[in-house]
């Protein structure tokens, strides 16, 4: 008998004819005395039925005996290109931002620890300011982009009100101190 299952491959599994759920076959390392187990991961992140298996037999004989299921012939290394592609787009989106009031010289400084990666550091920043949403626009050129050390860009809430937000890392080589990140943001009228 042929396995089909791999690691990685996407299964849907059937519960009624139009009705079906998506994981993915995930491999986990409990501890070293129990090693590798194999389990269905979902979309949300949770094992399915929360059942692990010592090998991916042992997953697809409890597949055939209790539901219909179809492995998807997906490109995994695209489909992962396309998600994270995504995710690296959401920080020109829409996002969600606190309920703050505003007053016209509203001004925001704040600083992050080395550990954080630029954009981490903006998504943090921007959900310190005020509004509950907002689009963020990247105005930043090619060049600074692949520097990856600063981010300039403007910040448009709800309420129109616009932000014009400078985040930049700061190091100082000669104390050879750790580095931070200087973040500011100032009302635009």
């Amino acid at each position: 008998m042929k396995l089909k299952l791999k690691l990685g491959s996407i299964v849907k599994i059937y519960f009624e004819e139009d009705l079906y759920k998506v994981y993915i076959v995930s491999e986990f390392h409990v501890d070293d005395l129990i090693g590798v187990k194999y389990a269905l991961v979902g979309m949300n992140g949770t094992v399915y039925s929360n059942m692990y298996f010592s090998n991916l037999e042992d997953l697809e004989i409890q597949l055939k005996l209790e539901y219909s299921y179809e492995i998807s012939k997906i490109n995994q290394e695209k489909v992962f290109l396309k998600e994270y592609l995504i995710r690296k787009n959401e920080l020109s989106s829409i996002s969600l931002y606190a309920n703050h009031a505003i007053n016209k010289d509203y001004m925001a400084a704040k600083t992050y620890s080395a550990n954080y990666c630029l954009e981490s550091v903006i998504n943090k920043f921007i959900n310190v300011l005020p509004g509950k949403w907002g689009i963020v626009t990247d105005l930043r050129t090619s060049k600074e982009k692949l520097a990856g050390n600063y981010f300039k860009g403007e910040l448009l809430i709800e309420n129109k009100r616009m932000f014009k937000i400078e985040i930049i890392f700061i190091s100082d080589v000669k104390r050879k101190a750790e580095g931070y990140w200087q973040c500011k943001a100032e009302n635009v009228e």
